[in-house]
């Protein structure tokens, strides 16, 4: 066995862990979730999360003590992946009555100008005293990227690789208190995609795109359902704007190709943060994510820097392989008012594996923002980011801190 590489588990360990997911699936969206391959039931669903937010909003507000913050924020978008767009985020951030921890309700849509467009929902609930922890996504939406994953080993000569993306996906993630401050669980994700990529290939039906010539304006359709387990460590202060703690989340995935897949692979994901206040009001915040991959994972999956706010300053799809690490330290300074400042420097790498981190080339970033105070009573801000790293710089525009 190369230790260097993430294994499939046995077919024993593969049953029980597909079993226990399938049936935390079925108890928290129902079995119909399961068999909505359909895109229109899809976008339907998605259609209806403001919806189903409202409906959550309001039951919270009944309830005695449970002050309900609503953010609507325009977010202009410049992206060298997607072209310059503009997107809109609405979110509600409350906590009913009994929680331990503020709830999370939100949607999101965005347009841009080289045809891209996405409408996302989102929701995450703390049960129990926090010890039952539930959060999922849903949505659809176009992307259309060039590209150039730097694992596939394009010389300059070869062209960028045009990719087309037309999906739908779900996600749900459930973890339960097994010891203080840990929590347990499982996680699934199902998307069904259709993908065009030109002039390049794709690994599928034997075909790696390392190998030449390459073929032209390949088309296809992928169904992934992804499964396993999820554990997170957390003393924390709770909240969205963190002061103090350690925050350690796992998550390993299988995509399975006896399952509706078209690619068999899995991926280890895993982030650590820390939190020191500074003084009264200062923050430095810490934060470490490494990613593992099979090697047959296909080049749209693989780990990647700039993903998940793991490196700020590269953006996501450029620097990508079967093996990543980040690392990076933020300072959070109030200002005056609603007005906060941060400055923030990390490093990574990318690598076919994790023995070959030694070898890589290291990838440095730093930058600079701004916040704004946009739900007082939860520490929800306003941010805006802009980084640099060694292929050029990006701007961030969000709600919520980047970790």
């Amino acid at each position: 066995m190369n230790p260097a590489r993430v294994q499939f588990p046995t077919p024993l360990a593969r049953f029980v862990i597909a079993a226990l997911t399938l049936t935390l699936v079925q108890m928290l969206a129902g079995e119909k979730a399961l068999a909505q391959t359909a895109s229109e039931e899809l976008v339907d669903l998605a259609d209806t999360a403001e919806e189903a937010g409202e409906q959550l909003v309001e039951k919270a507000e009944e309830e005695e003590g449970a002050p309900v913050s609503r953010v609507i924020v325009p977010i202009p978008i410049s992206n060298p992946l997607l072209g310059t767009g503009l997107g809109v985020a609405a979110g509600w951030f409350y906590k009913p009555a009994g929680s331990a921890s503020p709830w999370a309700t939100g949607i999101g849509a965005l347009a841009t100008e080289n045809g891209s467009w996405g409408l996302v929902g989102y929701h995450k609930m703390a049960l129990a005293g926090d010890r039952l922890r539930l959060e999922g996504a849903i949505g659809t939406g176009r992307l259309k990227t060039t590209f150039r994953p730097s694992g596939l080993g394009l010389s300059e000569t070869q062209p960028n690789i045009e990719l087309t993306q037309d999906a739908v996906f779900f996600e749900v993630k459930a973890t339960t208190q097994i010891l203080p401050n840990i929590l347990a669980g499982a996680k699934v994700v199902y998307s069904t995609e259709n993908q065009i990529l030109v002039p390049n290939g794709a690994l599928v039906d034997g075909l790696d795109i390392r190998d030449e010539p390459f073929p032209i304006n390949v088309e296809y359709d992928v169904e992934r359902f992804s499964y396993g387990p999820a554990l997170t460590f957390d003393t924390t202060d709770g909240g969205f704007n963190k002061r103090s703690g350690v925050l350690v989340d796992a998550d390993w995935l299988f995509t399975d190709a006896s399952i509706f897949n078209d690619f068999g692979y899995n991926q280890i994901q895993i982030t650590a943060s820390e939190y020191f206040e500074v003084g009264d009001a200062s923050v430095i915040a810490l934060r470490q994510s490494l990613c593992l991959s099979s090697d047959n994972t296909p080049f749209f999956a693989q780990c990647d820097i700039g993903t998940r706010s793991n490196l700020r300053g590269y953006p996501v799809g450029v620097r990508n392989d079967d093996a990543s690490w980040a690392a990076q330290a933020e300072w959070r300074l109030p200002l005056s008012g609603k007005f906060g400042a941060v400055a923030f420097a990390g490093v990574g790498s990318v690598a076919n594996g994790f023995g070959d981190f030694g070898n890589a080339e290291l990838l440095p970033a730093g930058g600079v923002g701004l916040r704004y105070l946009l739900a007082e009573e939860y520490g929800v801000n306003f941010r805006v980011d802009y980084a640099l790293g060694k292929d050029g710089s990006s701007l961030y525009i969000s709600i919520g801190e980047a970790f």
